[in-house]
């Protein structure tokens, strides 16, 4: 993930001698460029935000604004500038929020122990912040970000935001109580079969059985903004076609699905990013409380993913742009 977006990526372009597979040698380079892929537009502003107990960066777009604002929650795996500056870029000023796995949050990596209060002082900070449009917010959330961003407007009656967008996430907690690891359920599997390290693991399977634990998931029916969901069909680390599929049968028996919109991609895996970002099919990671890494399997095809990246990207923008616009 782009950790700063402050520094561009160093792209190498090269010619070749003929077909080359993936991951083969390369034998005969014709010709070879360098070029900067840069996630900041000239004039966004990057600034560090530690206030009131809060952790993370606010991007700004150029100019004096009012802007619209948004609040940008990643997955498990900790904060990173992956859309912040991207969304900055274009015209929203993105509070990049940590939640969870972060060198300056009280807990250790993966853990997760914060209060509500915490996300509705981050949404009070951005909302009467003087370069932000007030009562003009956005929540968008990526893997376990999404369940918190769904959280925040059904479970914290102060957070009043205009829409919400969630990409390969669910309504569901993936911990066990309140607090605690987020990997909890494969902690627990690990604790009796340990994981082959070798093989890499399709973890939505342990996740599923959490969408019949009604005591884990959020009442979507008290959403009262609208909700774009992202989700890739080939999503092997987490159920967010299921979830999604859950989430539109709950807002249809609580009368508010008309707020929803639905977009799955055939092919995609988890890790749907913004446009121009490779593929990455699987990794190796560590879970808490495991002594080794394992392969985490996160699926996708490489044309198709890239696809699924570049148009929800697309629908993404026009989606905040539509419910976040200032007159």
């Amino acid at each position: 993930m782009k950790t700063d977006a402050s520094i561009p990526d160093i792209v190498k372009v090269s010619v070749v001698d003929g077909h080359i597979l993936e991951r083969a040698a390369v034998k005969l380079i014709l010709a070879d460029t360098e070029v900067e892929r840069w996630h900041m537009a000239p004039g966004v502003r990057k600034v560090k935000v530690r206030q009131n107990g809060i952790v993370g960066n606010l991007f700004l777009p150029p100019g004096p604004g009012p802007f619209p604002g948004i609040i940008d929650l990643l997955g498990a795996t900790g904060a990173a500038d992956l859309r912040a500056g991207p969304l900055a870029s274009h015209g929203f000023a993105t509070l990049q929020l940590a939640y969870i796995s972060h060198a300056e949050l009280p807990y250790p990596t993966g853990y997760f122990g914060l209060t509500n209060d915490y996300f509705e002082e981050a949404y009070n900070f951005l909302n009467s912040h003087p370069e932000v449009a007030k009562d003009r917010i956005g929540i968008v959330g990526l893997c376990f970000g999404q369940y918190f961003t769904i959280k925040m407007a059904t479970e914290i009656p102060k957070i009043n935001p205009r829409c919400l967008v969630g990409v390969s996430g669910g309504h569901f907690s993936m911990m066990k109580n309140e607090t605690g690891f987020a990997h909890h359920c494969l902690i627990e599997y690990n604790a009796k079969k340990p994981f082959d390290t070798n093989i890499p693991v399709a973890t939505k399977h342990f996740l599923l059985p959490i969408l019949d634990k009604p005591d884990r998931i959020l009442q979507v029916g008290k959403i009262r903004c609208p909700l774009l969901l992202i989700a890739g069909e080939d999503d092997q680390s987490f159920p967010a076609v299921e979830a999604a599929a859950d989430i539109e049968r709950k807002m249809k028996e609580a009368g508010n699905n008309h707020l929803l919109t639905k977009i799955s991609y055939p092919g995609a895996g988890h890790i749907i990013e913004p446009p121009f970002f490779p593929l990455n099919k699987s990794s190796k990671i560590q879970i808490p409380t495991m002594k080794t890494k394992f392969y985490q399997l996160w699926g996708g095809e490489p044309k198709a993913h890239a696809y699924a990246q570049e148009d929800s990207w697309k629908r993404i923008l026009e989606f905040l742009k539509q419910h976040l616009a200032v007159n």
